[in-house]
Order: C-alpha cells, then sequence, then structure tokens
C-alpha cells in the first residue's frame, strides 16, 4: 500500500542527465551544462540520470526473508562487483517466491567524480525505463537505441550496437526467443516522456542504495536545515514500510507453511495409492499370466471345489490335455463319485481300479479318471 501512494507522488525535481557529460533538460533536448555551476543548491537538484553507456547491470536473487540479513548480503556484494574499480549502486526492486531482487549498476570511478559535489542521487536509465512500461520486449527509436525486457520485477537492458543490433538478437540474449514478434518500438518523444515522468515521480524506497558518496565537506547550517524535514520523511516512510513488509512477510511464510503441508500430505497419499494400484497390477498380470497358461487347472480346481466338505484327502493328480486322474483317500468313494458326476465340468467319470480299505486310516482308498470340458489352451 505504501509503495502505491509512493508512485502517485511526483517530486518538482529538475532533471538532469550523465551522457559523457552533465545535460540539462531544454524542451525536449538536452543541452550540454557543463560548464554552468552546478554545486548542490537546492533538493530539487539533488537528482540525475545516469545514461546505460555509463554502467554495468545485473540483478540477483537472494532467498534470504531477514530484512537486516539482506543488507548484510547487498553490503558484502557492492565491495565485490564493481569491475571498474568505482562505486556500484544498488535497489531492492521486488520480490519474488523465491526471494529478495536486487539490481546493481557498476559505475567508473571517473564518472563518480564528475558527479561528487553537485548531485547527489543517480537514476540508471534501464531503471527509470522500466518503472515506465509494462511486461515486455521494448526498443527506442533513433540513432541511440536502447533494448529493454521487462518480466514483473526483473528487467534487463543493453544498447544497441553491432553485436547487439536487433530485438531478434535481444532476446535471444535474455532467453525470450517467443517475444521477438512482439517488440515495442517507442519514439523518440514517447521514450523522452517516459523517462522525465517515472525521474519526476520516483519511488523514495528505491533510493537508499543510489546516494552518491559525497566530498568530505561540511554542510552550512541553511543547507541542513534544508534538507532536515525530507530526510525525516524519507526515515519515517522506510520505517513504515518495513515494519508493514515484516508483518506481511512472516503471514506469507505461515501461508505457504501451511500449503506445503497440505500438499506434502496429499503427496503421501498419492504416493500410497500408486503402490496399492501396482500390487493390484502385478496380481491380475500373475494371474492372468497363470490363467493363460494353465487353462485345464483353472477347470479343475473349479471342478473339485466343495470335496473338502467331504473330507476327502487327494494324494494325487495327473492332468494331461482335458484327462486328470486322481487318487488318494475318501470316508466314502462313492460318495466322492457321486459328487463328481454332478460337476457340469466332468464327464467320462470312472474308477479307474477297484476301491480298497486302507488298514491305517479306515478310508477307502480310490482311483478316478474322468475328462474335463471347456478347456482352450491359449
Amino acid at each position: 500500500m505504501i509503495n502505491k501512494k509512493l508512485h502517485k507522488w511526483q517530486l518538482p525535481l529538475k532533471p538532469y542527465l550523465y551522457a559523457n557529460g552533465i545535460h540539462q533538460l531544454d524542451g525536449k533536448d538536452w543541452v550540454s551544462c557543463e560548464q554552468q555551476d552546478l554545486t548542490l543548491s537546492s533538493w530539487r537538484d539533488c537528482a540525475v540520470i545516469l545514461s546505460r553507456e555509463h554502467y554495468v547491470e545485473q540483478q540477483k536473487c537472494y532467498p534470504v526473508s531477514n530484512l537486516v540479513h539482506l543488507m548484510r548480503v547487498i553490503k558484502v556484494e557492492t565491495q565485490t562487483l564493481s569491475p571498474f574499480g568505482g562505486q556500484t549502486f544498488w535497489s531492492i526492486v521486488g520480490k519474488t517466491p523465491s526471494g529478495w531482487l536486487v539490481t546493481y549498476w557498476s559505475v567508473p570511478q571517473d564518472v563518480i567524480v564528475g558527479l561528487m559535489g553537485k548531485f547527489k542521487v543517480v537514476l540508471p536509465e534501464s531503471l527509470l525505463l522500466a518503472e515506465s512500461v509494462d511486461n515486455g520486449i521494448f526498443e527506442t527509436v533513433g540513432e541511440r537505441g536502447l533494448f529493454l525486457y521487462k518480466q514483473d520485477n526483473h528487467f534487463q537492458s543493453a544498447i544497441k550496437n553491432n553485436l547487439i543490433n536487433s530485438s531478434h538478437y535481444f532476446c535471444n540474449l535474455v532467453n525470450r526467443d517467443d517475444l521477438v514478434s512482439q517488440s515495442t518500438l517507442l519514439s523518440y518523444e514517447d521514450y523522452q516522456s517516459r523517462l522525465i515522468l517515472s525521474f519526476k515521480k520516483c519511488n523514495l524506497l528505491l533510493l537508499p542504495g543510489l546516494v552518491i558518496p559525497s566530498k568530505k565537506e561540511a554542510f552550512d547550517i541553511e543547507r541542513l536545515k534544508e534538507w532536515k524535514k525530507p530526510a525525516i520523511v524519507a526515515v519515517a516512510l522506510l520505517l513504515s514500510y518495513a515494519v508493514g513488509l515484516s508483518i506481511y512477510l512472516n503471514k506469507q511464510e505461515e501461508h505457504y507453511d501451511q500449503l506445503l503441508a497440505g500438499k506434502q500430505q496429499e503427496m503421501r497419499q498419492l504416493l500410497a495409492q500408486e503402490r496399492q494400484l501396482g500390487e493390484v497390477i502385478t496380481y491380475i498380470e500373475d494371474y492372468q499370466f497363470f490363467t493363460d497358461s494353465n487353462p485345464g487347472l483353472i477347470v479343475l480346481l473349479s471342478s473339485l471345489e466343495g470335496v473338502e466338505e467331504l473330507d476327502v484327502q487327494i494324494s494325487r493328480v495327473d492332468l494331461t490335455g482335458n484327462q486328470v486322474n486322481i487318487s488318494g483317500l475318501a470316508p466314502s468313494a462313492t460318495s466322492l463319485f457321486s459328487f463328481l458326476s454332478q460337476q457340469p465340468q466332468i464327464s467320462s467319470l470312472d474308477f479307474s481300479s477297484t476301491i480298497s480299505k486302507d488298514r491305517q486310516t479306515g478310508l477307502d482308498r480310490f482311483q478316478l479318471t474322468f475328462t474335463l470340458s471347456e478347456v482352450k489352451n491359449g
């Protein structure tokens, strides 16, 4: 909410541009004012736009939830990222599900020296342009071309040159070849108006890492009074934003923890169901293989279902095609014969030998032969 309100404010700043020298906006054109005395005399002269040619730009995402820890990381990064031995500026440009998104701009020492004592804040050209457009690929029209890719809070920019001379090459550079046909051209007038509007509506929350190091000179009392009220307001806004952001992040963390726990439970249930389904499929496949390989045995087992109620003890079974020979002991061999004769799958039932008594058990010893019907070989 604070962030949205800050975007609505327009600061009455005088637009300055550093592009191989200091320029001031005169109508629609930038006019060199290098010879003028630009020593800071008012807070309206405190900011300068830095042309894309004068810095190296990169973005990094940090999976850190604590802002204090994030600031420590940024401090270390700014001491190691500068390739020119100059100054590395930074800005926290957004929050993603994976962490904080921070953009760094490394500026050569000679540019820093040219700005010190004149301005207090540097505003990179690509940052202002990214603040003024929606998601997509953009290209400025004119002798000096600028490419910009923006996706939510992430953005990359490049100056048009012999290597990157079209939107096609720039899309390939940012790994978004799918956006080549959707590139948006910005006329010089449109680009300038966007740049100046972003300059005047600059989000104060982006400024803490964009302060130009000042020379070691004392401020006079009047200048200190002039800066006192804006500084107090800025600090109060930053503190309010930090408190609100901390509360919001804690709630988001709790929400994602609950969501993750629910998804983990669903995943465990799905894995358990998958294992059970695999066991059932294996059982069905084994059963199908068994029935296809032994059709006669399945019919035989179906025919003999119920003989256990007659206390029959089958000691041997010979199955050849659909011909069956069984032998064993039974309280009554004739009862067994009667039972089997009633089975629809059995035909040609007969005793293959005479019935005798087993001396140890007193049971009838029998040998039966019959033919199975409905036996099909797969």
